[in-house]
């Protein structure tokens, strides 16, 4: 994501901050589901707050599934708005393996996508909170196959395919 292309997005995180909110939330206590649902809650509506002023980058967004070992995962699906046969990017969302999901990076990934001009696909996967940890491996593969597949159907070029992530998803890249 170019920087100068959305400095707005930085300038916003700063200015907006509460000075009695930490930055950014930080889980504390005992690792629960529950605990974690309502962390991720949380922190999703605080990168909802810095974002709620910002334009949203101008792409179409869908969404795909895909299966693994019969969990039925998905990608959401973020296009330039433009008519060429794109290259793919795959994406795969930070979050220590136990939490944020691809919705704690929608604005991320429409900007990636709008500045990048490329189709990209933000693959949800399960984590080690309920699973161990091949399997977000296994989710993640599942996934890429998946897209490879399906990417012309979403204008996408699966032969100039890349893939990154954030954190946790970095290491699944």
């Amino acid at each position: 994501m170019s920087f100068t292309r959305y400095p707005e997005l930085f300038k916003v995180r700063l200015a907006k901050r509460d000075p009695d909110v930490p930055f950014p939330i930080v889980f504390q206590g005992p690792m629960t589901k529950e605990a974690l649902e309502s962390f991720n809650k949380a922190r999703l509506a605080q990168h909802r707050e810095w974002q709620k002023d910002l334009p949203y980058p101008d792409v179409k967004v869908d969404r795909m599934l895909y299966n693994n070992d019969g969990y039925q995962g998905y990608a959401i699906v973020y296009r330039p708005k433009d008519d060429a046969f794109l290259p793919a990017v795959v994406f795969y969302h930070g979050g220590s393996f136990t939490d944020m999901t691809v919705d704690h990076y929608d604005y991320f990934c429409a900007a990636v996508a709008e500045s990048s001009h490329c189709v990209v696909f933000n693959v949800e996967y399960r984590q080690t909170i309920d699973v161990t940890v091949p399997v977000c491996y296994e989710d993640c593969y599942a996934g890429l196959l998946e897209i490879a597949k399906q990417a012309p159907d979403f204008g996408a070029d699966a032969s100039r395919l890349a893939i990154m992530g954030d954190s946790a998803g970095g290491e699944l890249a």
